[in-house]
């Protein structure tokens, strides 16, 4: 069952003993301190781990703006992060194969063409997984701590929860998903011996 943003934030206030919001938006401190940190709690959780739910592949065509001579970077092209989806943080260019270096919103490499795989934005949360939904309101909650208890306890004991709990559960479920062909072959009991 998807969450809403309103879902997210009570989890996270829940999880500091605070007062739950009937709605994202409403007219309450807690409200408001919930839309002051629920974007950057999304975009700090996002960049912590890499979600299989926020990956995205693109194609960028290189900044034909860009001057070798201007600057000595060591690369010969220059290629934008992708705006849409927003680009958060590059994984890897050309499957990592070939030097590449991010500076500022751009990836510097010496080959011409770039397919980019990056952490996208997810503003929807219905494309949040469980995990990930729990993340957020977990990192929601380490910034909600202090406003609303004043208690770096609590907020440390949070951030060990995110770090020794929420993620490392992320990380066993990601990597129970998709699968990737053994590059040794085919091991079908149709094939064995040569059989079709």
């Amino acid at each position: 069952m998807a969450r809403s943003i309103t879902d997210i934030c009570n989890v996270g206030l829940g999880m500091v003993g605070a007062r739950l919001i009937v709605e994202i938006g409403e007219e309450s401190e807690n409200s408001r301190l919930c839309v002051t940190f629920y974007n950057p709690s999304l975009e700090e959780v996002l960049c912590m781990y890499d979600w299989n739910r926020a990956k995205h592949t693109k194609i960028v065509p290189y900044d034909a703006a860009f001057e070798t001579d201007t600057f000595d970077y060591g690369f010969a092209y220059r290629f934008p992060f992708p705006a849409n989806p927003y680009c958060l943080k590059v994984r890897s260019v050309n499957g990592n194969l070939y030097d590449w270096q991010p500076e500022g919103r751009f990836v510097y490499t010496d080959q011409n063409t770039c397919e980019m795989v990056y952490t996208k934005l997810i503003m929807d949360t219905n494309e949040f997984n469980p995990l990930l939904a729990e993340a957020i309101s977990t990192q929601l909650a380490i910034r909600l701590s202090f406003p609303l208890k004043q208690t770096n306890r609590l907020r440390l004991e949070l951030i060990e929860y995110l770090e020794t709990v929420v993620l490392e559960r992320a990380k066993t479920a990601d990597a129970g998903e998709g699968h990737v062909k053994d590059e040794k072959g085919d091991h079908s009991w149709r094939k064995a011996g040569g059989r079709a």
